[in-house]
């Protein structure tokens, strides 16, 4: 099975946190990953899920609302897909951090930086800037 959005991506991350309804997925995507998911994206994901033995379903309550839980073999799947997700946004992020040339730290986005000897020279702050051209 191949993730190939970021609705889907959301339910596999909620439903790694905890067993979920379908109405309380669209919910916590809209207020955790701050964007909306009609039924239509949600629910043939999941039924593709229960499908491949990654998710069982529970009927609870007196309207026998479905609560959706990973079983070992969906949480493996579900773990293996945000992995590589990790190693992805790794890969973008690592071109964004400096490192500090004078203490070593890692800034990520916009960084202090001097030309020193004609080359540009990164830096988490001035008081690094400084410190590193006295030495």
């Amino acid at each position: 099975m191949k993730i190939t959005s970021l609705s889907k991506l959301s339910v596999l991350l909620l439903l790694l946190q905890k067993p979920c309804h379908g109405y309380e997925l669209i919910k916590g995507i809209t207020e955790k990953f701050g964007y909306s998911v009609s039924p239509g994206q949600i629910y043939p994901f999941l039924f593709s899920l229960v499908k491949a033995k990654f998710v069982a379903v529970q009927k609870k309550g007196n309207r026998d609302k479905k609560i959706y839980a990973l079983t070992p073999k969906g949480r493996e799947f579900a773990n293996k897909v945000v992995e590589s997700f990790d190693e992805l946004i790794s890969l973008a992020v690592s071109k964004k951090v400096h490192v500090c040339a004078h203490c070593q730290c890692k800034v990520l986005g916009s960084s202090y930086s001097e030309k020193i000897n004609g080359k540009k020279v990164y830096f988490c702050c001035a008081s690094c800037a400084k410190s590193f051209a006295r030495r």
